[in-house]
C-alpha cells in the first residue's frame, strides 16, 4: 500500500477502530501509536511501490532524490508525501514516548529513520551525534502533557502555532527537512479524522 492508500481506505468508522484495537492489544500499545505506526509501514512500502514502478521503465531513484530519467510530478509527490509519512509517523510515537519518559533521543529516533528506510532507494540524511538526549524542562515537559489532554490524537503538535511544543531537537529535524508543510498540508487533516476516532471514550 502507501500513505495515499492508508488515508484514503481507512474510513473513520467501528471497522477501523476494531482493526486498530486488534493490533493495539497485540503489540501492547495505545491505538494513536498503532494508527502512527502504520504511516512508518506504508510510508516505506509506498516509496518502494513507486520505485518498482520506475524500474520497469527503466528509472532507478538514488540517494538525494536524483533519478536515472524523467518522472512525473505525481510519482515526485508520491516519493515526497510516503516519505513525509515515515518521518510523521516517527515524530508521533517520539511525542508520545517524550510524554512518558520526559526526554527525547535523537540518535535514537535517526536509528528508526535508518531502519525505516532500509531496502528503499533512500538513506537517512540525519546523523548521530555526540549527546544526543534531549532531557525536557519541567515547563516544556508540562506544556506538552496539557497539550496532549487537550488532543488525545497528539496531531496538535504539528499544528503551526503549537510546533513549539515539540522537543527542540525534533523542531529543528522536521524544520530542517522542509518537512512541516507536506505534514500539514498533506497528512495532518486525514489523521486528524481517523485518529479522533480511535481517542473517542
Amino acid at each position: 500500500m502507501s500513505i495515499e492508500s492508508l488515508l484514503s481506505t481507512n474510513p473513520s468508522g467501528d471497522e477501523f477502530v476494531r482493526l486498530v484495537q486488534r493490533k493495539a492489544e497485540q503489540m501492547c500499545q495505545s491505538r494513536v501509536h498503532v494508527f502512527l505506526q502504520e504511516f512508518i509501514t506504508e510510508g516505506r512500502d509506498g516509496i518502494l511501490s513507486t520505485a518498482r514502478d520506475l524500474n520497469e521503465r527503466g528509472i532507478e531513484i538514488y540517494r538525494g532524490w536524483r533519478a536515472s530519467g524523467r518522472i512525473s510530478q505525481t510519482e515526485k509527490m508520491s516519493l515526497h508525501i510516503n516519505h513525509t509519512g515515515i518521518l510523521f509517523g516517527l515524530s508521533g510515537i517520539a511525542v508520545e514516548s517524550a510524554l512518558v519518559e520526559r526526554v527525547f533521543d535523537i540518535n535514537e529516533f535517526c536509528g528508526l529513520y535508518e531502519e525505516s528506510l532500509r531496502g528503499t532507494p533512500f538513506s537517512s540524511s540525519l546523523s548521530p551525534v555526540d549527546d544526543g538526549v534531549e532531557q525536557l524542562t519541567a515547563d516544556h515537559w508540562r506544556h506538552m502533557i496539557a497539550l496532549a489532554n487537550e488532543d488525545k490524537t497528539l496531531a496538535v503538535f504539528f499544528e503551526p502555532e503549537r510546533l513549539d511544543a515539540l522537543p527542540v531537537t525534533l523542531q529543528g529535524v522536521l524544520s530542517g527537512m522542509g518537512l512541516l508543510p507536506v505534514i500539514q498540508q498533506h497528512i495532518l487533516p486525514e489523521y486528524q479524522v481517523r485518529a479522533a476516532s480511535l481517542v473517542t471514550p
